[in-house]
């Protein structure tokens, strides 16, 4: 119920107070997202995009690809964000996205890059990590 309330506000600082355009679809994006509603979600972002070429505009269109299911536009939006945010949490973000499309060889080179820095990994991104390692082992063996 608040997240509609935060809506209402940010359409009427929008209109009334001259909200930057940029300002108002990533935070409007980011309401959309966190009610699930990603479609509308990366519309927004998309609109930001026109006026920044903010990095975490892309990370946030691959979140919402990916809780979508659309690993191929995930990815290339999580590696937009990478190239210019070199960080391990978007790494592993876009290591499980090329899992995703079976591009199995770029997630093993980004798991690699991880290695030795698992403690710059954001809350449970170790447990993440580590599932992804053993569903990269699994497949290694199957393919094997």
């Amino acid at each position: 119920m608040w997240i509609f309330v935060k809506l209402f506000y940010l359409h009427t600082a929008y209109v009334l107070a001259g909200l930057p355009e940029e300002t108002f679809h990533i935070t409007k994006g980011n309401y959309l997202m966190d009610l699930h509603w990603f479609h509308r979600a990366i519309s927004n972002y998309q609109k930001a995009l026109r006026e920044t070429q903010d990095p975490r505009v892309h990370l946030a269109i691959g979140f919402c690809f990916m809780r979508q299911g659309k690993f191929h536009d995930s990815v290339e939006h999580y590696r937009i964000g990478y190239e210019k945010l070199k960080q391990p949490d978007i790494a592993l973000m876009l290591a499980i996205s090329e899992y995703k499309t079976g591009n199995l060889n770029r997630c093993r080179e980004l798991v690699r890059q991880l290695e030795g820095h698992e403690h710059e990994l954001y809350l449970n991104n170790n447990a993440v990590l580590e599932k992804l390692k053993t569903k990269l082992n699994e497949k290694s063996k199957v393919l094997a």
